[in-house]
């Protein structure tokens, strides 16, 4: 034992000093394996722990069995522990500076942080001490690839393939072996993009994602760059369907020693790549439909598609291309084993939000579709004037607040999807006429049912969400003439089949694929090479250590407060107060925005409070005395989560989180009578309260 190590344990007593290195020991081995398997968990909980027991061995006497060994025994005992303590403090260091350096690395890239600018920040940083053991060179830090980029030529454009089964295995690798399900589910999707107005040329990236995985992110799997797109589907997908093949004869792909089989599950598109990658005719064509056998028709220099009940399509006479006025040939999509009918949805982002409900409001301001739909410019002005006043309730679930509805063509889809499922029949109450608002109410009726985690699993609610969209697409004709009975339009009667094959639609949308397609902005900057410039931004990304993200249990408790109702019982106890409160399913606060819910008894309530008392979280509510139907046709609103309420009740109930069912999104309520003179007036003390679809229990 070295001087140091003799006056460190100077003052301690043999048992004290054994206990304190065995303790310590256990320690850095746990907290090196919890660090490396997952870096934000358990570390602090572990080190109380420890402190905890070393404490409790130094009082007490009899709480660890220390071996009879005579002094020098003991002393090579203490000899070998210290060092092996110190191998350990080293290792644990060494964890630490992985780690740093990894969040460092995502750092730079996610604030786009460019080469130069690395470098200059790493120079700082190597000044100290601590750090100067980093790179000197951006390139070296970030670990920019200098392997030759293989490009494939198609048509008049190139694709890269970066490789689908190498980047499963090593995301995969990060999960533990329960986590991983027996057999991968695996959603394709690709789109296509411009990085400018002014610039022709297009990028198509083909993207996957392991749909019974939660929070899986997609990931890139190739790039396709071009003046067009890409003039062979087959040449687009080879590469994939190469690897595909090669996995499964060997009966999967390789995660912690074991075969785990590949099925694609579904593939997920807008129109123009739907109709490239299935290899049928486009969407203003006369048969291009892929689910039912529809003619369409030129009508007013447009494609219209009117009726129902189609002959509809099956996955065989697919296979058997029998149909030559839609399909052009065989679709790449069949060598990966999606059947073509029933796997490839139609995709609601583009399908509905940003097609028909964009569609509608064209109608209303500009009268596109017929002189009757169009509506007057005091009418649009307190439509708009209504939609704005929502900002005042909107909730944070939504990233883009409500604003002029005369700017709707500058809206994007999440914006539509907030107009159509929650403020249209609010704000166009008393507005439209009694046919037009009908005939708006079977729209969005149906679109909660089919979007809603719990609507959507009744057979009962999908046949009511079936009929409303029929009607719509059968009265839309007569309402808004026959050019408004687009492609989009004619799409809506096959959504209810798509959810009984693939769960509720907002499960299969491309929202989560948009989500990713900013990547390709912010990282290929004024270069004249610009795919391989993104090809060395993708692979630094992919050289970071993947942390997937998980559900954990997670409640945040913020902005304490001293001057909420408590009941009386609790008053003189150790109650916490506080103004917000979030977990993985709700985000609450005592604000008007986010204090509605749902309870189990069906009770729609206003939180007053949030308290704490033994680690457990209360709200403190308020219920609502009057609760209506806000329209009862084509079904009662309560049906798919829309109340009239008013008479809040003075009583204050105190309820656990867990009682909880849905969030509200609670509007105000205006009159029915409007007119060009006179202003519908806000009804006051009443609200029409709409249960959030993202999450309902």
């Amino acid at each position: 034992m070295n001087w140091t190590t003799r006056k460190v344990f100077k003052n301690l007593s043999s048992r004290q000093q054994y206990n304190r290195l065995r303790l310590r020991r256990a320690f850095h081995l746990s907290a090196g394996k919890t660090h490396l398997k997952d870096q934000n968990r358990s570390n602090n909980s572990l080190t109380y722990s420890c402190e905890q027991n070393l404490r409790s061995s130094e009082t007490e006497e009899t709480s660890l069995d220390f071996p009879s060994q005579t002094p020098s025994a003991h002393d090579d005992v203490v000899e070998e522990i210290v060092h092996e303590d110190s191998q350990l403090c080293s290792q644990h260091q060494n964890v630490e500076i992985d780690c740093f350096q990894n969040c460092l690395r995502q750092c730079c890239l996610d604030m786009n942080i460019n080469h130069v600018q690395t470098t200059a920040i790493l120079r700082v940083l190597r000044m100290h001490k601590c750090f100067q053991n980093l790179p000197k060179d951006s390139r070296s830090f970030l670990q920019t690839s200098r392997d030759r980029i293989n490009f494939v030529p198609i048509g008049s454009g190139v694709y890269w393939h970066i490789g689908f089964v190498k980047l499963l295995e090593k995301h995969l690798s990060f999960y533990d072996a329960d986590e991983i399900p027996p057999v991968l589910e695996i959603e394709l999707s690709t789109d296509g993009l411009s990085l400018s107005r002014n610039n022709p040329m297009q990028y198509w990236p083909l993207q996957y994602r392991v749909i019974n995985i939660p929070y899986f992110k997609p990931v890139i799997i190739g790039v396709y760059k071009g003046l067009e797109k890409p003039c062979d589907v087959h040449k687009f997908f080879e590469n994939l369907v190469d690897e595909v093949k090669s996995a499964n004869r060997l009966g999967g792909i390789l995660i912690h020693n074991r075969r785990i089989p590949i099925v694609f599950k579904n593939f997920v598109a807008d129109a123009p790549a739907r109709a490239l990658v299935l290899n049928h005719y486009g969407h203003n064509s006369g048969n291009p439909c892929s689910k039912c056998k529809v003619n369409g028709f030129r009508h007013e220099n447009r494609m219209v598609y009117l009726g129902i009940n189609h002959e509809k399509r099956t996955n065989e006479q697919y296979i058997s291309c029998l149909d030559e006025d839609h399909q052009k040939g065989k679709s790449p999509l069949q060598d990966l084993g999606i059947p073509i009918v029933t796997r490839v949805p139609f995709e609601i982002m583009h399908l509905v939000y940003a097609g028909v409900a964009s569609r509608l409001l064209s109608a209303w301001y500009d009268g596109k579709f017929g002189y009757a739909a169009k509506l007057p410019s005091s009418a649009l002005n307190e439509m708009s004037s209504r939609y704005e006043e929502l900002n005042k309730f909107c909730p944070n679930e939504f990233a883009r607040r409500p604003r002029s509805l005369a700017k709707f063509s500058k809206f994007k889809a999440t914006e539509l999807r907030h107009f159509l499922l929650y403020a249209a029949p609010i704000i166009s109450f008393g507005i439209l006429s009694d046919e037009f608002y009908l005939h708006l109410l079977l729209l969005n009726v149906a679109m909660r049912i089919v979007t809603s985690i719990k609507c959507s699993k009744s057979k009962r609610q999908l046949k009511t969400a079936e009929k409303c969209l029929q009607r719509f697409v059968k009265y839309a004709e007569h309402l808004y003439t026959a050019t408004f009975v687009s492609y989009n339009v004619h799409g809506l009667q096959h959504l209810v089949d798509d959810v009984k094959e693939l769960g509720h639609l907002e499960n299969c949308s491309a929202f989560v694929y948009e989500n990713n397609m900013p990547f390709f902005k912010k990282n290929i900057r004024n270069h004249p090479r610009p795919l391989e410039q993104f090809a060395n931004r993708l692979r630094e990304k992919n050289y970071i250590q993947h942390v997937p993200e998980r559900n954990l249990e997670n409640h945040r408790l913020s902005a304490k407060h001293s001057n909420g109702p408590i009941p009386e019982y609790m008053e003189n106890t150790n109650v916490i107060q506080y103004k917000n409160y979030q977990s993985n399913e709700f985000n609450f606060a005592l604000d008007d925005c986010n204090s509605f819910c749902k309870i189990r008894d069906n009770s729609i309530c206003r939180i007053r409070n949030i308290l704490t008392q033994n680690k457990n979280v209360f709200f403190v509510v308020q219920s609502f005395q009057n609760v209506t139907n806000f329209y009862e046709l084509p079904i009662q609103s309560s049906t798919v989560g829309v109340y009239k309420c008013k008479e809040l009740s003075k009583d204050l109930q105190l309820i656990s989180t867990n009682y909880v069912t849905a969030k509200c999104y609670s509007m105000p309520s205006w009159s029915g009578s409007f007119s060009s003179t006179k202003k519908s007036e806000k009804n006051n003390d009443e609200y029409i309260v709409s249960t959030l679809l993202h999450y309902i229990n």
